[in-house]
């Protein structure tokens, strides 16, 4: 069963397609764990809608590069990477992805409608309460308000929250109340833009990362022939008592 608005049907799925495995979907009384982003797992809360949870995020390797030599990590954009399960660097048969939402799934379009940002010691590099702030974009369109740190009194070094922001949930429909829902069919490449003030480890010595969620839904697929109690067929002569 083809999920994507795929010109041709192809069960092999390689780093390079465009087709994704979302008929990896589970329903309502499987939801056993979280979604996973790396497989693209959707979950149908909704007859005729799939969910998808994306989480994308800038540490590590690449997280240490653009920090540069001081260890600063200066205000700009920055990209971030769906990570593999296989946490080992040396032993990595499933490379890290990067965080890009497929606008043309379902056929119909993505509709997304929530985003959330967090943070992992990371600390504002600011000498008094100017914050420093951390935003979520997709290719250059700026969303949410994003995440600042609290100015703890006006004391430098402030921490970020940590339980992080994300945008008010506000119903499915575009504009309005509710600007932050992005319908588009095309390609969306997620980044993390840091403002105001650069940032850095609070703690060197250990890991630090920026994690954006982005929840979003596309049309599921018109139902299949496993989905009903089609008949047997009757050949001519047999008996249908």
């Amino acid at each position: 069963m083809a999920f994507y608005a795929d010109s041709v049907y192809d069960t092999e799925v390689t780093s390079s397609s465009v087709r994704l495995p979302w008929n990896n979907f589970i329903y309502p009384g499987n939801y056993v764990a979280a979604l996973n982003a790396y497989r693209d797992q959707s979950v149908q809360a909704l007859p005729g809608l799939n969910f998808f949870r994306g989480i994308g995020v800038l540490s590590g390797e690449a997280l240490d590069t653009a920090m540069g030599v001081d260890n600063d990590l200066d205000i700009g954009t920055y990209p971030l990477s769906i990570l593999s399960p296989d946490k080992r660097q040396d032993d990595k048969p499933r490379t890290d992805r990067p965080f890009i939402i497929r606008g043309a799934m379902g056929g119909g379009g993505i509709g997304i409608y929530r985003v959330g940002i967090n943070t992992v010691n990371l600390i504002t590099t600011a000498t008094d309460a100017t914050i420093s702030r951390i935003t979520a974009s997709f290719a250059g369109d700026t969303v949410a308000d994003g995440v600042q740190h609290d100015s703890l009194g006006g004391n430098a070094g402030a921490n970020f929250p940590k339980s992080g922001t994300f945008s008010d949930f506000a119903g499915f429909a575009a504009g309005g109340s509710n600007a932050l829902v992005k319908y588009t069919t095309s390609d969306l490449t997620v980044s993390c833009q840091v403002a105001t003030n650069a940032v850095k480890k609070k703690d060197p010595g250990k890991e630090a990362a920026i994690i954006v969620e982005v929840c979003f839904f596309a049309n599921a697929p018109a139902p299949s022939a496993d989905e009903v109690d089609l008949p047997y067929n009757v050949e001519s002569g047999q008996s249908t008592q």
